[in-house]
């Protein structure tokens, strides 16, 4: 199904007593390696405290004596983000919703998640936004990684992680909301252009969609790093969808403001709330 930075994704399924099938993913450290080990071992372990509709449900360890490590099985969550997104404009507040409610169960839990990126966040059949990839989250508390952290995409890594990302890893609950708020442009920023042929139509509105979209989107420049580094955000009056929309400027710009004074999960939960009452619980 796919790869990550340290683990390899399989598609299977999971036949539970009473005959019910679950389609699952299996997740695999892809090296035998201590660090891949003990990634694999955390994430079980944060995933097994977490018990919530937007989370990515988690069944277990699959142990196979011609397998040589373990796997993570999850649920299988179908669509992307960002597609969903595209195709589901109307449903856009309650997207976003549903991703800070995931949030604040985790930041809850005392956990943070560390990697909150449109390739994290997926959605189900029925509508429902999950939140998914555990392996880079942290207990809140938990002294920094010595490790070095590769595979962030920089365009959603709140800067005082990003400045240290060669040093130590260091996330926290306040780089979750920046990342959340980067998440919040993009899903708010992604429609299709004029483009004839869908599928360019589709790449062009990723593309434009994308946080720091002054820069090519599939290049990770030295001139993007030394952007973010000094701080920059993203210039919001290049996204003709946010451009007029003052209320939602403004909480994308309190989820960038220096590292103290963002907003907590419950008070970002209450200026949505503010901006888009809930209509119906899905």
């Amino acid at each position: 199904m796919g790869m990550g930075s340290f683990s390899n994704v399989y598609y299977g399924e999971l036949q539970r007593h009473g005959g019910e099938v679950d389609v699952v993913a299996v997740k695999f450290s892809r090296k035998i390696t201590g660090l891949s080990s003990m990634l694999a071992s955390h994430e079980a372990k944060v995933l097994s405290m977490l018990s919530h509709r937007n989370i990515n449900r988690y069944f277990g360890v699959m142990e196979d004596e011609c397998i040589p490590e373990c796997g993570l099985v999850l649920e299988f969550v179908e669509a992307e983000l960002v597609e969903y997104a595209l195709c589901n404009q109307a449903l856009l507040p309650d997207i976003v919703r549903q991703m800070l409610n995931g949030v604040q169960h985790i930041h809850s839990s005392c956990i943070i998640h560390g990697d909150i990126s449109p390739g994290n966040i997926r959605v189900k059949t029925n509508g429902i936004i999950v939140i998914t990839d555990f392996g880079l989250s942290r207990f809140d508390g938990q002294p920094p990684s010595c490790s070095t952290v590769h595979g962030l995409n920089p365009r959603y890594v709140a800067p005082e992680v990003l400045e240290l990302a060669d040093e130590m890893f260091r996330p926290t609950k306040s780089s979750d909301i920046y990342s959340l708020g980067m998440i919040i442009l993009q899903t708010f920023s992604v429609r299709y252009s004029s483009v004839a042929n869908t599928n360019d139509a589709g790449n062009t509105a990723r593309d434009l969609s994308l946080p720091f979209n002054q820069f090519p989107p599939r290049t990770l420049s030295a001139s993007l790093f030394y952007h973010l580094l000094s701080g920059n955000t993203p210039r919001l009056d290049d996204y003709e969808d946010v451009r007029d929309n003052i209320p939602l400027r403004i909480v994308l710009e309190r989820c960038w403001t220096k590292e103290s004074d963002r907003p907590s999960i419950g008070d970002l939960l209450g200026m949505w709330e503010v901006i888009y009452p809930r209509v119906e619980e899905r």
